[in-house]
């Protein structure tokens, strides 16, 4: 299996598990920022997609009417941009949410 190209932050990945209050597998870190989309037929890269932790807090729970769960999301996206697609989610493991947004 071809592991994804990331653009990421890996060692931001401890951070941003601690400020969800998340206590993660710790393969979980590996999965954690920025990865590319893998085309199951040729192997060819494109496209980008985050992947991030999320717990409620009093601060900010989501969008509007739509609270995000505790858990791990992923949605399609460049570094640096918005999201180009809603976020999907939640996974229990970060490794869940990168295997559907491959797979999706």
């Amino acid at each position: 299996m071809k592991t994804a190209a990331r653009h990421t932050c890996a060692k931001y990945a401890p951070l941003i598990l601690a400020q969800a209050a998340i206590k993660p597998d710790p393969s979980d870190q590996n999965y954690l920022g920025f990865h590319a989309f893998i085309d199951p037929e040729t192997d060819e890269t494109f496209g980008s997609f985050l992947i991030f932790a999320h717990a409620p807090s009093k601060e900010w729970t989501g969008f509007g009417d739509e609270p995000f769960e505790h858990g791990f999301y992923w949605q399609s996206c460049f570094p640096g941009t918005l999201p180009d697609s809603d976020s999907c989610g939640p996974f229990k493991t970060a490794r869940d949410a990168y295997n559907d947004a491959q797979n999706g």
